[in-house]
C-alpha cells in the first residue's frame, strides 16, 4: 500500500510539472559537409562559435550544451524569426533564417543536420619555429585529454605502452582500464567501438606512434545516443583519436620474434581508414603468456603475473560502414582463438576454527585446450522521410561457440597443526607416497585427498536483439526492444578420487571412480520491452517503461560411480581414466540415485521502471532518478533419483518476489579561472534472490569431503551501496586530485554455514542468511607537473579498504553453526616521478601493499603481510637511432606464514633496438628476468581462513624480435 500511494503521489507532481510557461527547446547536430563527421558542439559553444539571435528585438537567447555533448540546445519562449550563426576555425561562416510559427507546451524542435564547408587550404612560407613544452594533460570542459606526443614510447611500443604512462591512469593485465580509480567501460577508437568489449585486442596491436591524443570523458548510453534523448545511463569512455594522416589509407605492422627456453612470438595487424568505413584485421601467436615490455611503468608485480604457460593462436576482423549522414551504419567482429595452458600451483592455508584451526597443504597441476569462435554486428537504419520519419531501427545478432578439453591431478592434506617441514617441494612426496615425512602424516593429517580428471564438452550461445524507436515532433519517444537469446553446452567428466584418514586408521578409505555427464544445460530465454519518453520541462525528462519475460532453463546431470562396477573398484587395477563399461545397461547399476538429477525452471520477470531526469541547469546539479520494481514468479520442477527404481525427490515449487532496486545519480560540474570541479553521489540499492535448488534440503555427496545440502528458509538479500567521486583539477598547476569514498552493506548476506568432525575434517555445509557484513574504502589519485615546463611529473594514489566480514562455522554435534566475525584492512599506495628530457625518459617508482586481519573469536591469530616494491624505468635514446629501454626493481614480501616467501626479489629486464628508416623495421632484443630471481606467490584472505599459493611461473628468457611497419595513404585528386 505504501509503494502505490508514493507511486500515486509521484505520478500527480509529474502531472502537475508539466503545467507551465510554454517554451521550447531547438536543438542543433552540426556536421562536416565532406565527411559526415558530427563535430562536437561542447567546445564551439564555450568558445561562443555559435550565435542565435531574434529579429524582433535582436535579443541573443541562451546557449547551452544538451546532455549529448555533439548536440546545441536553444530555449525559446515566443514564435518568430531567428539568424542562426556559426564561425569555426577552418569552416566557412554559416548563417541561416529560422522561422519558429508555433510554440507548445514544453516541445522539442529538430533542426536539420547544419553541414559546414571546411575553408581552402592556404599555404604560408618562411613561418618561424618556436619550441615549447608539450602539456601533457589539461581538462576541456569534462573532458580528459592527454597529448600521445608528451610521451616517449620504445620503438614498436603498441598502444598499451602508451597509456600505462598516462598520469592517474592504470592498465591492468586484463584488459581493464581504470582513470583516477574509476573503472573505463568501453575504449573507442576515433569515437566509435573497436573489438566491442575486448580492449586487449586495440591494445596490444595498434602502434602507439599513430595516436594523437587519448580523450576520457562521460557520454550518453548507446539508448540515449540512438533517440538522441537523455534516458540517464552514462558511459565512462576512453576515446583513442589517432593522427590526421593514420585516419585514411592503410596502416599494417607485422612482427616476429624467437627466443630461448622455446619463446615464440608472431604477429600481424591491418587496419584501413576512410571517413565513412573502417576495416581491421589481425593475427597473433605466442607463448609468452604476458605482454609485458621492458621499461615500460606498468605496475606489474609477481602476484598478478599470469599463472603457468600459456601457448595462444588468434586472429579476427572488424569492421564499420556508414553512410556520412549515417541513414545506415553497419559494425562488427569476428574473432577464433585457441589456448593451449599448463599449470602447476602449490598453497598454504589456514582455516580458523573455534576448537583450533586446521593447515591444508595442496597442490594440482592442469592442462587445458580451449577453442573459441565469437561473432556479433550491429545493423542501424534511421527512417528520414515518409510516415515514420525519425524512426530509428537496430538488429544486433551475436554468437559465440567454445570448445574444451582439459586433465588435471591435485593432492591435498589437512593437518591439526603447522608443519613447517612440509613446505615446498616435499608436499608432493608427503602427500602421495609419506616420503621421509610419514610419520608426520601418520601423526598430524586429519585426511588426505588425491584426484585426477579428465573433462571435454563444449557450448554455444546465440543473442538476437531488435530495437525500435520512434520519435514524434513533439519529442517524446515511443520504443520497443524484443530480444531471444539461447544458451547450451555439453559436457562431460572422468574423475578419480582417493580419500583416508591418515592418522584415524579404523575409518575406511573412500575410492571413486567416476563419470559425469550434462545432458545438456539449456538455457532460452525472451523479452520485449516497451518504453515510453516524455520532456516535461526544457530541462526535465520522465521515462517510463514496461518489460515482460521469461527464461526457460533445463539441466539434465548423471553422476556414474564406476567403482560400483566389478574389476572398477580397485586404485590400482582399474581401467585408463577416459574409459567407460562396455555392457549397454551399466547406467542401471552405477548411476547415483543421490547426486543425479533433472532440472526445469521458468522464471517470469514483469519489470516497472519509472525515472525523472533533470538535466542540471542554471545552477542546479544533474539529477537521475530510476525506481524499478521487479515481479518475479519462478516455477522449478526437480527430480533427484536414478530415473529406474530409485526416487528420492520429486516434485514442483513456486516462488513469488517482489524487488525494488532502486538508482540515484547526482552531480554538478563546478568551474571558475583556477579551479575545475566535478562532484558526483551514486546510491544503488539491489535485492538477490537465492537460487531454486538451494531452497532445497536435498543433500550433495560427489565429494565426501564436503557435503552440501539446501535451507528452504533462505530470504532474499539486500546490498546497500553509495560512491561519492570528487574530481579536481587546477587549471593553472595542471594538478588533478581524485577522492572516492564509498561503503557497501549487505542484509541477509548468504553464507555457506558448516559443521565439521574433528576427527576426520568432513564438512557438511548450509546456506543461511546472516548480517553484520559491510565494507568501507577510500581511494585518492594525484597528478601533477612539478616544473613549468613539465618535465617532473608526479603521481601518487592510495586505496583503503576495510571490511568486516561475518561468516558461520561450527563442530559436529552442535544445533547450528558459529557465528564467525573477521576483521581485515588492505591498504595500498603508490608514487612516482616521471623525469622526461628530450627524448630520454626516467621514472622512479615505488608501490607498498598491506593485509591485516583480526578477530575476537578464540584461536583465531592475527596476521600483518607487507608487499612493497621500488625501482627505476629508463627510456633512453642513444646515436644511430639505437635505443634502450629497462626497469630495475626490488619485489619484498613480509608475515607470510610460508617463511619461503619471504624474500628480496630483484628483477631486471632489458630491451635493446634499432630503427631503420628504409625500409621501416624495427630490430630489438628483450631480456626478461635477466637475473632468474622471478617467484609467482598470491594471497586471499576472508571470514573463514587465508590462502597462500604459489604458481608456476614463466622462466626467464632471451628474444629477438623483428617489427615492419607499413603506412600506405591514398593518392590526392587533383583540385
Amino acid at each position: 500500500p505504501h509503494m502505490r500511494i508514493f507511486i500515486l503521489s509521484f505520478l500527480i507532481c509529474i502531472s502537475f510539472s508539466t503545467v507551465s510557461a510554454a517554451s521550447s527547446d531547438v536543438l542543433g547536430k552540426i556536421k562536416d559537409k565532406l565527411t559526415g563527421e558530427v563535430i562536437r558542439a561542447e567546445r564551439m559553444i564555450t568558445e561562443g562559435c555559435i550565435t542565435w539571435r531574434s529579429i524582433q528585438d535582436t535579443k541573443a537567447d541562451t546557449i547551452s550544451d544538451w546532455y549529448d555533448p555533439q548536440i546545441f540546445s536553444i530555449t525559446i519562449k515566443q514564435p518568430g524569426q531567428y539568424v542562426l550563426n556559426i564561425t569555426l576555425k577552418g569552416y566557412q561562416p554559416y548563417c541561416d533564417t529560422i522561422n519558429i510559427k508555433k510554440i507548445k507546451a514544453k516541445p522539442i524542435i529538430n533542426l536539420p543536420d547544419i553541414l559546414l564547408k571546411k575553408t581552402p587550404k592556404v599555404r604560408q612560407l618562411g613561418a618561424a619555429v618556436v619550441k615549447s613544452s608539450r602539456v601533457k594533460f589539461y581538462h576541456k570542459g569534462d573532458t580528459l585529454v592527454f597529448d600521445a606526443d608528451a610521451f616517449n614510447t620504445a620503438d614498436g611500443s603498441m598502444l598499451d605502452a602508451l597509456i600505462r604512462q598516462l598520469p592517474g591512469v592504470e592498465l591492468k593485465s586484463n584488459g581493464q582500464i581504470l582513470v583516477n580509480g574509476r573503472l573505463v567501460e568501453s575504449l573507442l577508437l576515433n569515437g566509435e567501438y573497436f573489438f566491442r568489449g575486448k580492449n586487449e585486442l586495440m591494445l596490444e596491436n595498434l602502434p602507439a606512434y599513430t595516436v594523437k591524443n587519448i580523450k576520457v570523458y562521460e557520454r550518453p548510453d548507446e539508448i540515449s545516443r540512438l533517440t538522441g534523448q537523455d534516458r540517464g545511463g552514462k558511459d565512462y569512455v576512453m576515446d583513442v583519436r589517432l593522427k590526421k594522416e593514420y585516419s585514411i589509407g592503410w596502416l599494417m605492422n607485422v612482427e616476429g620474434g624467437a627466443g630461448s627456453k622455446d619463446r615464440y612470438l608472431a604477429r600481424l595487424f591491418a587496419l584501413r581508414f576512410s571517413n565513412n568505413s573502417r576495416l581491421a584485421l589481425f593475427g597473433n601467436m605466442n607463448n609468452l603468456n604476458d605482454n609485458r615490455k621492458p621499461g615500460e611503468n606498468d605496475g606489474w608485480t609477481p602476484e598478478a603475473m599470469p599463472i603457468g604457460f600459456l601457448a595462444t593462436k588468434r586472429a579476427g576482423i572488424d569492421y564499420l560502414a556508414k553512410e556520412k549522414f549515417e541513414t545506415y551504419r553497419m559494425e562488427g567482429s569476428a574473432e577464433v582463438s585457441h589456448t593451449d595452458a599448463d599449470n602447476y600451483s602449490t598453497s598454504t592455508s589456514e582455516t580458523y576454527l573455534p576448537t583450533g584451526n586446521w593447515y591444508g597443504r595442496s597442490l594440482s597441476q592442469s592442462r587445458s585446450k580451449n577453442l573459441n569462435v565469437s561473432t556479433n554486428h550491429t545493423l542501424q537504419y534511421h527512417v528520414k522521410e515518409g510516415l515514420l520519419q525519425d524512426m530509428k531501427v537496430q538488429f544486433s545478432p551475436s554468437l559465440s561457440y567454445s570448445d574444451f578439453d582439459r586433465s588435471s591431478q591435485s593432492a591435498m592434506a589437512n593437518f591439526s597443526r603447522d608443519i613447517e617441514e612440509l613446505q615446498g617441494g616435499a608436499i608432493l612426496d608427503t602427500i602421495l607416497q609419506g616420503g621421509e615425512n610419514s610419520n608426520l602424516l601418520r601423526q598430524w593429517a586429519i585426511n588426505r585427498s588425491i584426484n585426477r580428471s579428465l573433462a571435454s564438452g563444449h557450448s554455444i550461445n546465440f543473442q538476437l536483439p531488435f530495437n525500435f524507436y520512434s520519435i514524434p515532433i513533439a519529442g517524446e519517444t515511443i520504443g520497443i526492444y524484443p530480444s531471444m537469446s539461447y544458451q547450451s553446452s555439453r559436457n562431460r567428466t572422468f574423475g578419480e578420487q582417493f580419500v583416508d584418514y591418515p592418522n584415524q586408521t579404523t575409518l575406511a578409505t573412500d575410492y571413486r571412480n567416476v563419470y559425469q555427464r550434462n545432458r545438456p544445460d539449456r538455457t532460452v530465454s525472451y523479452q520485449v520491452v516497451l518504453d515510453y519518453f516524455k520532456p516535461i520541462t526544457s530541462n526535465t525528462n520522465f521515462c517510463m517503461s514496461y518489460r515482460f519475460g521469461q527464461t526457460f532453463k533445463r539441466h539434465d546431470y548423471e553422476y556414474n560411480l564406476l567403482s560400483r562396477l566389478e574389476g572398477w573398484n580397485n586404485r590400482d587395477e582399474c581401467p585408463p581414466l577416459g574409459e567407460l563399461p562396455s555392457e549397454v545397461d551399466f547406467r542401471l547399476k552405477t548411476l547415483d540415485a543421490q547426486n543425479s538429477y533433472n532440472h526445469r525452471e521458468i522464471t517470469t520477470d514483469q519489470v516497472v521502471n519509472v525515472g525523472v531526469i533533470h538535466m542540471g541547469y542554471k545552477g542546479w546539479p544533474y539529477i537521475n532518478i530510476g525506481m524499478p520494481i521487479t515481479f518475479r514468479h519462478r516455477r522449478l520442477n526437480y527430480y533427484r533419483g536414478n530415473g529406474y527404481d530409485i526416487t528420492l525427490y520429486q516434485g514442483v515449487t513456486h516462488k513469488n518476489d517482489v524487488l525494488f532496486n532502486p538508482t540515484v545519480r547526482i552531480h554538478k560540474s563546478f568551474k571558475n579561472k583556477t579551479y575545475w570541479i566535478y562532484p558526483e553521489l551514486e546510491y544503488t540499492l539491489r535485492h538477490h534472490s537465492p537460487e531454486m535448488t538451494s531452497l532445497l534440503a536435498l543433500e550433495n555427496t560427489t565429494d565426501p569431503l564436503n557435503l552440501y545440502t539446501g535451507n528452504a528458509d533462505l530470504k532474499r538479500s539486500m546490498t546497500h551501496q553509495a560512491r561519492l567521486s570528487i574530481m579536481m583539477s587546477n587549471l593553472k598547476t595542471k594538478s588533478s586530485l581524485n577522492i572516492t569514498p564509498s561503503y557497501l552493506i549487505e542484509q541477509n548476506a548468504m553464507a555457506y554455514g558448516y559443521t565439521y568432525e574433528p576427527s576426520t575434517g568432513i564438512r557438511r555445509y548450509r546456506p543461511e542468511n546472516i548480517n553484520g557484513n559491510y565494507r568501507l574504502a577510500l581511494d585518492l589519485n594525484y597528478t601533477r607537473p612539478i616544473d613549468k615546463k613539465q618535465q617532473f611529473t608526479l603521481s601518487a594514489g592510495a586505496s583503503g579498504n576495510y571490511r568486516h566480514g561475518v561468516d558461520l562455522i561450527g563442530i559436529d554435534g552442535a544445533t547450528s553453526s558459529r557465528r564467525s566475525s573477521v576483521d581485515t584492512w588492505q591498504n595500498n599506495g603508490n608514487i612516482s616521478l616521471a623525469c622526461k628530457v628530450g627524448k630520454h625518459t626516467f621514472t622512479l617508482k615505488g608501490r607498498a601493499a598491506m593485509g591485516h586481519s583480526s578477530s575476537e573469536r578464540e584461536n583465531f591469530v592475527s596476521s600483518t603481510l607487507w608487499d612493497f616494491n621500488y625501482g627505476i624505468n629508463a627510456l633512453i635514446q642513444l646515436p644511430w637511432k639505437v635505443q634502450v629501454s629497462t626497469d630495475l626493481t626490488i619485489y619484498s614480501r613480509r608475515g607470510y606464514g610460508d617463511s619461503g616467501l619471504n624474500t628480496n626479489d630483484l628483477m631486471w629486464n632489458g630491451r635493446v633496438s634499432r630503427k631503420f628508416t628504409k625500409p621501416n623495421i624495427t630490430f630489438a632484443i628483450d631480456g626478461f628476468d635477466i637475473l632468474n630471481n622471478l617467484h609467482n606467490t598470491a594471497l586471499s584472505m576472508n571470514s573463514q581462513g587465508r590462502i597462500e599459493t604459489y604458481r608456476s611461473a614463466l622462466p626467464n628468457y632471451v628474444m629477438a624480435h623483428l617489427i615492419y611497419h607499413l603506412h600506405v595513404q591514398p593518392k590526392k585528386k587533383n583540385q
